[in-house]
Parts: structure tokens; sequence; C-alpha cells
């Protein structure tokens, strides 16, 4: 096949993708059910509010233009779009496979009775599937990559919210620990506490460490750390509910805690001696 020829051929299979739209979105429909994805996508209105067929159509016309740069372009955003309506992967891992088998279909049937050399069919096989995958790659990174930026947005949240000192008056405050404490929330309440500390006047910090079901070397050293700022800025530092789990823990592991920090079995013993 000749290049004048080609380029007959490849305007004659973009008209005809033009003017079977209808029997674009039916045959993909059909695949979807197939793939058992169809009913998802009318449930949750995936398909009503993301322009989904219209989406999957312009994918078919750049790829029948060889439009490497704007399927790859136009898959970015859509994984994107995908994340944004929380379109769960394996649904994802579905939509372009039904995709492919309805472009492979629609172009069946454009080729009906048309003689095509054995070369020109394998060039063809071989581009078609390569620029989808471009696409498919394209739409997996836009999906990933919104996903891990929402995550770190969330973790940053959360640890933004979980040091919450607590003024118990003008000079006295306490910080309620609960939860699992990994090394990265541990320096964000050293990095957090010392702040405040030093903004507030704080002059007695109480950790109560109640809510804490387990700690290990590395976070322990970080709070030891913590501590020890505390006293450097001039305030008196105590710790309160240590359970018996963590105890153990730091018996085993040779840890102590600074000699200048006052530890109490419970955090109402605290209150009640400071008349709190």
């Amino acid at each position: 096949m000749n290049l004048q020829e080609r380029a007959q051929q490849s305007h004659d299979w973009e008209a005809f993708l033009l003017s079977h739209q209808e029997a674009f979105d039916r045959q993909y429909a059909q695949e979807l059910q197939r793939a058992n994805v169809y009913e998802f996508m009318i449930e949750t209105e995936y398909v009503g509010n993301t322009d989904f067929y219209q989406h999957f159509r312009m994918v078919a016309l750049y790829l029948a233009q060889s439009e490497a740069h704007m399927l790859q372009e136009i898959g970015y955003r859509r994984g994107i779009t995908a994340a944004k309506h929380d379109l769960p992967i394996r649904y994802i891992g579905q939509l372009i496979p039904a995709f492919r088998r309805t472009y492979w279909t629609l172009l069946q049937e454009f080729s009906a009775g048309k003689p095509y050399a054995a070369d020109d069919f394998f060039e063809l096989e071989g581009l078609t599937n390569h620029l989808v995958d471009l696409y498919s790659q394209s739409y997996y990174t836009g999906f990933l990559e919104h996903k891990e930026t929402q995550l770190r947005l969330h973790r940053e949240l959360v640890e933004e919210l979980s040091v919450p000192v607590i003024p118990l008056s003008a000079t006295k405050a306490i910080l309620p620990l609960i939860g699992m404490i990994d090394t990265f929330r541990a320096q964000k309440i050293q990095d957090q506490v010392l702040e405040q500390v030093a903004e507030h006047g704080v002059t007695l910090i109480i950790l109560d460490l109640s809510g804490v079901p387990m700690m290990d070397t590395a976070v322990a050293g970080t709070l030891f750390r913590l501590l020890d700022g505390i006293r450097l800025l001039g305030c008196e530092a105590m710790v309160t509910g240590i359970r018996p789990e963590i105890a153990m823990t730091m018996v085993e592991l040779g840890l102590r805690m600074p000699e200048e920090v006052q530890t109490k079995g419970s955090l109402k013993q605290v209150l009640a001696s400071y008349g709190l």
C-alpha cells in the first residue's frame, strides 16, 4: 500500500468512525457488559457524569490519526478524572481492554471486503496496539499520581491534627497521644510540640501515652529527643500512662527515660496533684 492509498484509507476510517458513533457506543457497552463493568458504571453514574462515551470516541479518532501525543495527554487527564471519581482500579483494568476490542470490531466491519496485504495488516496491528498501550500507560500514570497526591495531603492533614496540645491553664498543657506512632508521625510531633511550647510560654507539658499501644526504638528515640528539647526550652516535661507492653519493650531494648523527666502511672494522678 503506497502513501497515497494509506492516507485515503486513514481518512475513510476516520469518516467511518464519525458516522458510526452510536454503533461504537453500543459495541463498547456490550464489551463492558461482558466484562461485568457496565452495571457498576451506570449505578455510580460514572458514565453520565464524565462524558464517558464521548471520551473514548475521541480516543478512537486519535488512534485512527496515529496521534501518539494526544493519546498520552487525554489518557493522563482521564486517569486523573477516574481517580477524582474514586473509580476502583479493578474496573479500570477492564475499560481499556474493552475499548481495544470495540475498536478492532469496528475496524473489522470497516475493512470487510477490502483487500489487505499481510504486511499492511501486521503493521497496522503493531501500531494500533502500541498507541493503545501508550494511552493505557498515561491513564494509569495520571490515576496513580493523583491518588498518591491525595494520600500525601491526607497524611499531612492527619499528622497536623494528631498533635493536639491542649491547654490546662495559662502555662500548663497536655499532649494526649493516641494510636500507632511511626517515625514520620514522631518527627511531626517533635517539631510541632516544640514550636507550640515556645510560642505559648508553656512551663509544664504532660505527655500521656495511655493511648499508644506499642513503640519501637526509633520512635522512642524521637520522643526522648522531644523531652530533651522541651527541657532546653525551660519547660518541665512529665510522662503518664506508659502501658505495660511499652514498659517491657523499653526494658528489653535498654531504653531509659531521661532522668529529669517525671513519670506517673495515670493522667488522673497528675491532674489531681496539680489541682486540675
